[in-house]
């Protein structure tokens, strides 16, 4: 038996939506890397209920918002984020160590 047209388009476009998601999140934890390497002071990049910061070593966390050294992942996060909800996804992470998702 096959499966009814609209649920396989349907099924279709979930899957590529989901594959859609987690080619997001890689470029977010790409960009974030690029940033943590690119500055030192920093220290973590946490992502997760609508927001995206990162921590400084001696100062306050900044969100990626109010920074020019983060324009380029804001930028992503800002194109995406209606579509993809980019920030929903929970995340933390450093220049080199893995991704958390369980903080």
């Amino acid at each position: 038996m096959t499966m009814p047209k609209h649920k396989s388009h349907r099924a279709a476009i979930l899957s590529h939506y989901r594959q859609a998601e987690r080619h997001a999140q890689k470029e977010v934890v790409r960009l974030a890397r690029i940033i943590l390497r690119r500055h030192p002071d920093l220290d973590e990049f946490f992502m997760g209920n609508g927001g995206a910061f990162f921590t400084s070593k001696t100062s306050p966390s900044r969100d990626t918002a109010d920074d020019p050294r983060f324009r380029r992942l804001n930028k992503f996060i800002v194109e995406w984020e209606d579509v993809m909800k980019i920030t929903g996804e929970p995340m933390r992470l450093t220049a080199t160590g893995p991704v958390r998702r369980d903080w």
